[in-house]
C-alpha cells in the first residue's frame, strides 16, 4: 500500500503545474488616472491597478469578466468600468472601501463608456434604451435615477465632462460622418471637427482651453487637439505611435498618459517625445478544474408506432453529401429509420406521400425566439446532424423525424 501511495505522489508531481505569466505590455487597453496617482489600466478583461510611477501592477476582485474602460471617482474612492454581462454591456462600480463590485445599470440595455461629472455623484454614459441608437444618458448615484441628455439622428458616444463641470464633448456618428461635438453650458451644441473616418476618445485639458481625440487616418490613429478658440483650431498633437480606441488620462495641465505600442506611455504637453511608464501585471494560473465524466443521454422511445411507415417526398437533404438527394423512400420499423431506398410498391407498410417537398431525416431543428428586453427580438437557428453527426439519423425515433418535418 505505502508503495502504491508513492508512485501515486510521484506521478502527481510529474505533471507540470500551470506557470505564472507576467505581462510588461498589452494591447487595446485603456489609462486613467487618479486624484492621487494611481493608474487604472483594463488589461486581459479585468482592471489592474499601478503604482503612479510605475511598478507592479494589482488586480481588482471584479466580476464579472471581461471589464473594460475603468475611470477614476474625483476623489479616488471609486472606479466605474463596464463590463460584459448577459451578452450585453452594463456598468458598474468598484469601491475601495468595500472592495468589491456592484451594477449600477440595470442590466435590460447596452450601457457603455462611463465617465463622472466631477461632482462626483453622476455618471454620463452612452445607451440604447430608447430605441434611436446610443444617445447620452446621466444617472444620479445617490437616487439611481436617469435622464437623457442627447436624442438626435445616429450615435452619440463617449462624452466627458470639463474639470469645472460646464462644458460636456463626445463623438457623434451619423451615416458615414463622424463628428466631435460640444455642448457648453446654455448654448446650442457646437461641432468642434469632422470626419469621413471615425473619430474616437476625446478628452478634457483639465484647464479646459482644448480638448484631446483620436483621429482614423491612412496611416492609422492620430491624437489630435481641438483648441477651443475662436473659431476652434484642429491641431496634431502625438502622430506616429500605435495608438488604441482610448482617450488620453491627464495627471494635469503639463501632464497626461495614454496607451500606445503596447505600453503606457507619459508625456509633457509641451514636449515632442513621451516616455515609457513601465508596469508588471503577473496572471496566476487558472486552478485545476477536475473533469466529471458524463454519460451520454439517451432518449426513450415514447409511444413508438408498430408497424413499417414510408415517407416520401421530392428531395431529401441528410448531409451525408452537399446536394439534395432524390427518389427515396424514407422506410422507418417501429421507431426507428432503418433505410433509404428507391420508390417502390409496398403492401407491408404504410405509404406517405408528401409531394413535392424536402425532407430533413435524422436533422434535429432548432428555432428559438429571444428577446433584448427593448422589443427587440433574437431569432436563433440551428441544426445538428449528416457529416456533423447525422450519421446517427439511422437511429433517430421516428417521433423525433415527424416533429422536425416541414410543416
Amino acid at each position: 500500500m505505502i508503495r502504491f501511495l508513492a508512485v501515486i505522489a510521484l506521478l502527481a508531481a510529474a505533471v507540470p503545474a500551470p506557470a505564472q505569466v507576467t505581462l510588461t505590455q498589452g494591447t487595446n487597453f485603456s489609462v486613467d488616472v487618479a486624484a492621487d496617482g494611481r493608474i487604472a489600466i483594463d488589461l486581459l478583461g479585468r482592471i489592474w491597478i499601478v503604482p503612479p510611477k510605475g511598478g507592479v501592477a494589482r488586480p481588482l476582485e471584479q466580476r464579472p469578466l471581461p471589464a473594460r474602460r475603468p475611470r477614476w471617482s474625483p476623489d479616488a474612492s471609486s472606479i466605474v468600468y463596464q463590463a460584459r454581462s448577459e451578452s450585453r454591456d452594463t456598468l458598474r462600480l468598484y469601491r475601495f472601501a468595500d472592495a468589491a463590485s456592484t451594477e449600477i445599470s440595470d442590466g435590460h440595455y447596452f450601457d457603455e463608456y462611463p465617465a463622472w461629472h466631477p461632482g462626483g455623484e453622476r455618471i454620463v454614459y452612452s445607451s440604447d434604451r430608447a430605441d434611436s441608437g446610443f444617445d447620452l444618458w446621466e444617472l444620479d448615484l445617490p437616487t439611481r435615477l436617469t435622464w437623457r441628455i442627447t436624442s438626435t439622428p445616429g450615435d452619440e458616444t463617449e462624452a466627458a465632462w470639463s474639470a469645472d463641470g460646464r462644458d460636456l464633448t463626445w463623438i457623434h456618428h451619423d451615416g458615414a460622418t463622424w463628428s466631435l461635438m460640444l455642448r457648453r453650458q446654455g448654448k446650442p451644441d457646437l461641432v468642434l471637427a469632422s470626419s469621413r473616418t471615425r473619430l474616437a476618445a476625446p478628452a478634457w485639458r483639465p484647464d479646459g482651453s482644448l480638448i484631446t481625440f483620436l483621429e482614423r487616418t491612412d496611416q492609422g490613429l492620430e491624437l489630435e487637439m481641438a483648441i477651443l478658440s475662436d473659431p476652434p483650431l484642429i491641431r496634431p498633437l502625438v502622430p506616429d505611435e500605435d495608438f488604441f480606441y482610448a482617450p488620453v488620462a491627464w495627471r494635469n495641465a503639463d501632464l497626461f498618459l495614454y496607451a500606445a505600442n503596447g505600453v503606457i506611455r507619459s508625456r509633457p504637453f509641451d514636449a515632442w517625445a513621451s516616455k515609457t511608464l513601465p508596469f508588471r501585471a503577473t496572471l496566476e494560473p487558472e486552478p485545476r478544474r477536475h473533469e466529471v465524466p458524463r454519460r451520454p443521454r439517451e432518449l426513450a422511445d415514447v409511444d413508438a408506432p408498430g408497424g413499417r411507415l414510408v415517407l416520401r417526398a421530392a428531395r431529401l437533404f441528410d448531409g451525408s453529401g452537399t446536394a439534395y438527394r432524390e427518389g427515396l423512400d424514407i422506410v422507418i420499423d417501429g421507431a426507428t429509420i432503418t433505410a433509404l431506398e428507391p420508390p417502390r410498391e409496398r403492401d407491408d407498410a404504410i405509404i406517405v406521400d408528401m409531394g413535392d417537398l424536402t425532407v430533413l431525416p435524422g436533422l434535429v431543428d432548432v428555432h428559438w425566439h429571444g428577446s433584448m428586453g427593448n422589443d427587440q427580438t433574437i431569432a436563433v437557428s440551428g441544426a445538428a446532424g449528416g457529416q456533423f453527426g447525422w450519421d446517427l439519423a439511422l437511429d433517430m425515433p421516428a417521433e423525433q423525424l415527424l416533429r422536425a418535418l416541414p410543416s
